[in-house]
């Protein structure tokens, strides 16, 4: 009888060792898995950083591309397409400008400065509208038929020209900081304009 209560105790020990190797072993597994888990999670982290760098480095150079160019359309308004090097084109009797990529003067210059600059940049027939924080300097320009007027963003946030000509509508896109954009009219009128992105922004073009 002692011998076998003795054989019962034996094996009930042997199946709580197995019971406890059994658990030993899996928890040894969770810890495994954790210790993974945790060194693919901390090596995403480090390459998240790498990766906006990329995003925001290739999302930079898309946007040194060309701008836009006009629309074609009414009568009576010459689009001067401006090149690197400056040059205004020719009367062509279509609607529209084109926003010129190159910048336009730096940061520290004077308004005078910046003018000349653009005069040399657009042309030195060129009526020059600088585009501001406070608005279009000047906002009222006359020029003469035939004449190229060029906006110049000397902001630090995008603008726009938009107007209207014999019922089209016309819109430069988006004129970057320090960037310009160039337009033409051939026949006498007076244009409104504003500015696409900030509407309460207004400005007037007397051609004569």
């Amino acid at each position: 009888m002692g011998e076998e209560k003795e054989d019962s105790l034996k094996g009930d020990k042997k199946k709580l060792g197995k019971t406890f190797l059994v658990l030993g072993i899996v928890i040894l597994m969770i810890i495994v898995v954790g210790i993974v888990l945790a060194i693919s999670l901390n090596k995403n982290k480090i390459d998240a950083p790498a990766n906006a760098d990329n995003l925001q480095a290739t999302s930079s150079e898309g946007e040194e591309g060309d701008l836009g160019t006009g629309v074609s359309g009414a009568d009576g308004i010459a689009s001067s397409a401006v090149g690197a090097g400056g040059g205004a084109g020719s009367d062509s009797g279509s609607a529209g400008g084109e926003v010129n990529t190159d910048s336009v003067g730096s940061d520290e210059e004077t308004i005078e400065e910046i003018v000349n600059n653009a005069k040399v940049e657009f042309g030195a027939d060129a009526n020059i509208v600088l585009i501001t924080s406070r608005g279009f300097e000047p906002q009222e320009i006359n020029v003469d038929a035939g004449e190229i007027v060029v906006w110049v963003n000397r902001d630090l946030v995008a603008h726009s020209v938009v107007y209207s000509v014999l019922s089209e509508d016309y819109d430069s896109g988006s004129i970057e900081p320090k960037v310009g954009y160039s337009t033409g009219f051939t026949e006498p009128m007076t244009i409104e304009y504003s500015d696409g992105l900030f509407p309460s922004i207004k400005g007037k073009v007397i051609i004569n």
